[in-house]
């Protein structure tokens, strides 16, 4: 998104200790390695996109309902391998495609 051309507003967050920022009240997923770090962040109309250095590391389409949880499950990759039973009760895993919720629920559980 370097070479996006286009109107956004850019701001810096620093990603809580659920490896999410909160952008006007939405919480949004980051890949769980930089909890505690801070990030650059572009605003988009429709989407938002973060940046760790230069280095484009979440995108996500904006909500504008304060009070969600717009999560990749990718993003907490690191997570699960440390505590596999986090997942089973993770909100990541309730926005998934249902067939990913049933692998889950038909293999790992």
């Amino acid at each position: 998104d370097h070479g996006d051309i286009g109107c956004f507003e850019q701001r810096l967050y620093r990603v809580g200790k659920y490896s999410t920022i909160t952008v006007d009240g939405v919480h949004y997923s980051v890949p769980d390695r930089l909890v505690g770090s801070q990030v650059a962040v572009k605003l988009y109309s429709e989407r938002i996109v973060v940046l760790y250095g230069r280095d484009k590391v979440a995108a996500h389409a904006r909500s504008r309902r304060s009070g969600d949880w717009v999560i990749d499950l990718m993003h907490y990759l690191g997570t699960f391998l440390r505590k596999p039973a986090a997942l089973g009760r993770s909100v990541a895993l309730q926005q998934v495609h249902p067939s990913v919720a049933a692998l889950y629920r038909d293999n790992f559980r």
